[in-house]
């Protein structure tokens, strides 16, 4: 229900006051009321164009700039989620995709990628639907990396920025659940066919989630941060462990013969004298 404060009232009453103690000052001085009933008449005419100028057109343009600038934090902040847990929780979450293989070959995104292949690869992502076993990765190991980050974890959640970004709260929900479903269970290396089917539903719910958000961010990154997303793409969770670690510690240059400190003769890379 629209609400009119008392300040308001007065502020458009007196608006409306002036412009008639203006009209009645103009015929009192021209004497020309045909003439002040057709300029009056002219800006009412007017009244819906300007109505649509200041609150459509420059309202929305306020509005996607104000949203544009919220993106940007949050953008940040979802960053610093995948900086602290995310990109960890990716790799341990994709050891209970029995079907993992699929999701690398579909979206392993590169250097050179452009924003149409992020659309491809957000299309793909949008009718993937994973369906994850507890039997197959370590959860164990999830237990304690979920807990060793719970209290960030429902920071985040605390953050007010995230109201405005419902899918990022609901993907942090998602794992904080998956942390409540192991740590109500004690033990996880005894657990029954139905824990463990229950838990691959809560695993698959936070996993799909996961990979959505890191694309997403993948894509504002390569955008805005183009470094960061060199980074990003160096130390991708979707690429194996061997090919992650080539990438990361690229082979050592040969030494060149003819430089100093290259040959026989040469200093040492301490600073000594070579050995002839």
């Amino acid at each position: 229900m629209l609400r009119i404060t008392r300040w308001k009232a007065i502020f458009a009453a007196g608006l409306v006051l002036l412009a008639a103690a203006l009209f009645a000052v103009q015929l009192l001085v021209f004497r020309d009321p045909h003439s002040t009933l057709f300029y009056l008449l002219q800006d009412v005419a007017f009244l819906p164009i300007s109505v649509l100028v200041v609150t459509v057109i420059v309202a929305e343009a306020l509005e996607w700039r104000e949203h544009s600038a919220l993106m940007r934090r949050l953008n940040m902040v979802i960053g610093a989620f995948f900086s602290e847990v995310g990109y960890e929780l990716v790799r341990c979450l994709l050891a209970f995709d029995p079907d993992r293989a699929t999701l690398r070959a579909a979206v392993l995104p590169e250097a050179e990628w452009n924003h149409a292949q992020f659309v491809s690869a957000r299309r793909l992502l949008a009718a993937w639907s994973p369906c994850c076993d507890a039997r197959a990765g370590d959860l164990a190991g999830l237990a304690v990396l979920l807990r060793e980050h719970r209290e960030f974890l429902l920071a985040m959640v605390e953050n007010p920025s995230l109201l405005e970004h419902q899918s990022f709260t609901e993907l942090v929900w998602a794992v904080l659940h998956v942390d409540d479903e192991l740590a109500a269970r004690g033990s996880v290396t005894e657990l029954g066919a139905a824990d463990l089917d229950h838990l691959g539903v809560d695993i698959s719910r936070a996993y799909r989630r996961l990979v959505r958000h890191w694309l997403d961010l993948l894509e504002h990154l390569s955008r805005d941060y183009p470094f960061l997303y060199s980074l990003a793409v160096r130390t991708n969770p979707l690429t194996p462990d061997g090919a992650r670690a080539a990438i990361a510690e690229p082979p050592a240059a040969p030494a060149d013969p003819a430089s100093p400190g290259g040959g026989p003769t040469g200093r040492s890379a301490t600073g000594g004298e070579g050995s002839v």
